[in-house]
């Protein structure tokens, strides 16, 4: 039985390569979910093929979360759940070769046995991250307890700060309590797995910094993660968040529930008010671009009980057909399709609830028909509005204090909406369509599938539209934000376009909205946003070394520069000169840009692991 090694100091790490020329050495630097994955592949493979020399793996962290990575440490509280149901949740993948160990549970299976049936599971339970955590480390373990013959694995904490290439081989330098050393091992193969991490601020962003010095009780928070960032913000303050999607809800709840507020519930757990604990600031203000908050969704996994009648396979394959150009162009060839898909989908599921009979395999234009006829039956009945459901904000107009009631209304709304289900709430079902076209659209868009200029405009006006509407929070994290607002620690006055200033006789932060003109002055605003993934702003500096000595590229479709690391279509990361470098690849969020939707846990999805270690293994058994 193996172990795994852990190595604490730069000097533990042996120079095992220049005592044993059959050692192969292979680093993975991102100790999360992805670079277990790829530890799962590199096993299964030499477990199936044996061979002869050495595997010596060394996986890089900046903490001790080996396998979960910091997202889904064990340590995080529990108040801060994962987005979709455990059902979609299994760290092992079906396909050959088979894992290292026998027992591959899901994240489902894992829990009814962890449990042991004193507490029920259900697929579409959520449950907190760090338990995802667990899970995650609990895999890891039974990899590492498994190997085969001839590999090990060593485990570093710190981090990877650049990398140097020696002939066809590498050599890391660390940096680890403040000390950078290069490490005596040279590696063969290498492969990228690092999470997001936090950005360069920007011109406007360093401002805040600077005018934040000049007073002890004003601060800026430019990445929330991990929640304990916050600690320092005092109880009573006045604090804006800046954002209102899934990291937002996380923020609100380490502002509240994170200080030792609870929730008073009633006899069947639903939220009634929140009780303060005396802790929290004494008001938060959110605010973002839009002024909409993110939809919370509902359970779900496994398949749906609908099918895509317009964004398919084969509706896209006729459309190349007809293309003049091997691009598409997202809002001539595609928005429509999915226009089409959201409107049936809304009208599907009202449609089915009033026992109106319709053509449920009709092309759109006869199916506008029956949405005619049902109006003409249902007069009372609003005509669903897309664009308005997209931006509920759109051509209104607010006083001063209606935004504030608007968001309280649209956010209770949402929640029943969510908790009625897609099967049952037409708005749900709109907001099921973009999940399910997403794999889809993943091959499309993957390598520069659309048109420069529109690939463009889907990063900077679509995804984040898409996204709000389908990807946001369970419903049990959402319930909480009405009860905190309702508490007056919340309020959601500040409407669209703000501008955020600096005062620097009062040490304040104003900041004002364009759309309904209210304004307030707050002593620390927090971003809560997770920073795209663009390697020139990327705050780690080991992207920036390896940019900068021409190791990496940044990718480009045609003269748009996307601005994330560009790697072959089998995941291989490209140097300066555009050359594919076989030992060195990459996987997960380092290629979010180039590829589509790399979900943290998704074993499937844009799956460069099982690539990079079936050509590892080829690699070695053919010297």
């Amino acid at each position: 039985m193996n172990t795994v090694k852990e190595i604490n100091n730069i000097s533990q790490i042996p120079n095992t390569f220049a005592e044993n020329r059959a050692t192969h050495f292979i680093a993975i630097i991102g100790g999360g979910p992805k670079g277990l994955y790829a530890l799962e592949r590199l096993a299964a493979q030499f477990q199936e093929f044996p061979t002869e020399n050495n595997l010596e793996i060394h996986i890089f962290n900046k903490t001790p979360a080996f396998g979960s990575g910091e997202i889904y440490d064990p340590v995080q509280p529990d108040y801060l759940l994962i987005n979709f149901c455990i059902g979609n949740i299994n760290m092992w993948i079906d396909e050959e070769p088979p894992a290292v160990t026998f027992e591959t549970l899901s994240l489902t299976e894992w829990l009814r046995r962890k449990t042991a049936g004193k507490v029920e599971i259900s697929e579409k339970d959520y449950v907190p991250r760090g338990i995802v955590g667990e899970y995650l480390q609990d895999g890891f373990k039974r990899i590492v307890q498994n190997l085969p013959q001839n590999l090990s694995v060593k485990t570093i904490v710190g981090e990877v700060y650049d990398i140097d290439e020696i002939g066809s081989e590498f050599v890391l330098k660390l940096k680890k309590d403040g000390k950078i050393g290069s490490l005596r091992t040279k590696y063969q193969n290498i492969i990228l797995t690092t999470g997001h991490t936090s950005r360069n601020q920007t011109e406007t962003e360093k401002s805040y910094r600077e005018f934040t010095k000049q007073f002890a009780d004003t601060s800026f928070v430019p990445f929330v993660y991990p929640v304990e960032n916050l600690q320092h913000i005092p109880a009573k303050s006045s604090v804006a968040i800046k954002g209102l999607g899934l990291t937002f809800v996380d923020t609100v709840l380490a502002l509240t529930v994170g200080r030792g507020g609870k929730f008073e519930r009633d006899s069947k757990g639903k939220i009634i008010k929140y009780v303060p604990s005396g802790n929290e600031p004494k008001v938060i203000y959110p605010f973002s671009r839009s002024g909409i908050p993110i939809l919370p969704r509902g359970a779900f996994c496994g398949k749906p009980d609908f099918a895509l009648r317009f964004f398919t396979k084969e509706k896209i394959s006729e459309i190349r057909k007809h293309s003049s150009t091997p691009k598409l162009d997202f809002e001539r060839d595609l928005w429509t399709l999915v226009e089409r898909e959201m409107i049936f989908a809304y009208y599907r599921v009202l449609m089915e609830n009033k026992d109106f009979t319709f053509n449920k395999t009709a092309d759109f234009e006869d199916f506008v028909k029956d949405i005619q006829n049902f109006h003409a039956e249902y007069r009372t009945e609003k005509r669903f509005d897309l664009s308005k459901f997209f931006d509920p904000l759109k051509n209104s107009e607010y006083h001063l204090k209606s935004h504030k009631k608007f968001i309280e209304n649209y956010i209770a709304e949402a929640i029943r909406q969510a908790k009625n289900g897609e099967d049952k709430s037409p708005w749900m079902a709109v907001v099921a369509v973009w999940r399910e076209i997403t794999p889809i659209f993943g091959e499309i868009y993957n390598f520069a599938g659309l048109t420069p200029a529109s690939h463009k405009k889907f990063l900077e006006e679509y995804i984040g539209m898409l996204c709000r509407i389908s990807f946001g929070p369970p419903i049990e994290s959402m319930e909480k934000i009405p009860a905190i607002a309702e508490a007056g620690i919340l309020s959601f006055e500040i409407g669209a376009e703000p501008q955020v200033f600096t005062g620097f006789e009062k040490g304040f932060f104003n900041i004002k909205s364009k759309q309904n003109g209210f304004e307030c002055e707050v002593k620390h605003l927090i971003d809560a946003r997770i920073p795209k993934n663009k390697i020139p702003q990327n705050a780690s500096p080991l992207y920036k070394n390896l940019l900068e000595k021409g190791s990496i590229k940044t990718f480009s479709n045609g003269d748009f520069n996307v601005g994330c690391l560009e790697v072959s279509e089998e995941g291989f990361v490209k140097n300066a000169k555009g050359r594919s470098q076989k030992n060195f690849a990459a996987y997960g969020t380092p290629t979010e840009g180039i590829t589509f939707d790399n979900d943290s846990l998704s074993r499937r999805r844009n799956n460069f692991a099982s690539i990079w270690a079936e050509n590892i293994r080829r690699e070695i058994s053919v010297k």
